[in-house]
């Protein structure tokens, strides 16, 4: 599944530096179990740690079957974290990598919060996904993989001048388990044949994709610009046989103030290469889009 993010605004370029840390880690224990939401719209792995003042959040959000992941984390080790410098992350022993697509937010009860997206257990970079091969060697059914993040005991998030945060989470292997089977039951849930998408050979492409960005771009909510908003808007669409949206529903936003979006109106002038099942036979299928929106 093909899944675009795009860039509303440009972003100012800034220097790649490597985090400096300038005290000892704050390190994080467990003070609850991982919790699974199933949601109507989404589905939230869920774990606190640290007691007391020193709570934390941690939470993984998916709106369907894919190979990556959002991630939110927040609470007082993030207060002077900001959004003009880079953040590392790095998961067990595994090599950091700079998250560049986040955003500083807060959540209620834990205080100020990194919201970043597309994040994929097997640690590939957003930026260095090659689609030519991952369409020919992926399934056309995409899950979430379970390696190398499922074996790693620990997440440390980094930011440079600041002290780092380590969730020590243990193994995450059984809770990403669960994780994906949460969102494959979304199939259908939505109407859809969830055995036919189990052996389909292709999912929607979308066809018309640079006519509806260009009506997309145009269409900036004014309110946000003003606002100083930022934050990703989901929608999901339903493609029948002849490339057709049918529905489409906008998710939850982590936008700080909510927008009136255009998306769906615009999306109805869609048009996709319809999913194909096993048989090479077009199918009803779903199309998830995250929409990006950036201020310099």
């Amino acid at each position: 599944m093909f899944r675009f993010t795009f860039v509303i605004a440009a972003l100012a370029t800034a220097g790649s530096q490597a985090a400096n840390a300038v005290e000892p880690p704050l390190v994080l224990e467990p003070s609850s179990a991982w919790h699974i939401d199933y949601d109507d719209e989404k589905c939230r792995l869920t774990r606190t740690f640290g007691e007391a003042e020193n709570t934390h959040l941690l939470y993984l959000d998916m709106a369907g079957p894919a190979m990556a992941f959002d991630m939110t984390v927040a609470g007082p080790g993030f207060v002077d974290y900001s959004d003009n410098r880079e953040v590392l992350v790095s998961f067990g022993t595994n090599e950091p990598f700079v998250e560049d697509s986040y955003f500083i937010g807060s959540i209620e009860s834990f205080g100020p919060a990194l919201i970043m997206d597309k994040i994929r257990a097997d640690l590939i970079p957003w930026g260095q996904w090659n689609r030519s091969e991952e369409k020919n060697i992926a399934p056309a059914f995409p899950i979430l993989a379970v390696e190398p993040i499922g074996s790693s005991e620990r997440i440390t998030i980094t930011q440079e001048r600041e002290t780092p945060v380590v969730f020590a989470t243990g193994e995450m292997r059984g809770a990403l388990v669960s994780l994906n089977d949460c969102v494959v039951s979304f199939i259908e849930h939505w109407g859809l044949d969830l055995a036919k998408h189990r052996t389909a050979t292709r999912l929607p492409e979308w066809a018309n994709m640079r006519s509806i960005v260009r009506r997309i771009l145009s269409s900036y909510p004014s309110s946000t610009i003003r606002g100083g908003e930022q934050g990703n808007i989901q929608i999901r669409v339903i493609i029948d046989e002849r490339g057709q949206v049918t529905e489409c529903h906008q998710l939850e936003t982590n936008l700080r103030e909510a927008v009136k979006s255009p998306l769906c109106p615009l999306m109805e002038d869609a048009r996709f290469e319809p999913a194909l099942d096993a048989q090479g036979q077009p199918m009803r299928s779903y199309f998830l889009q995250t929409i990006r929106y950036t201020l310099p």
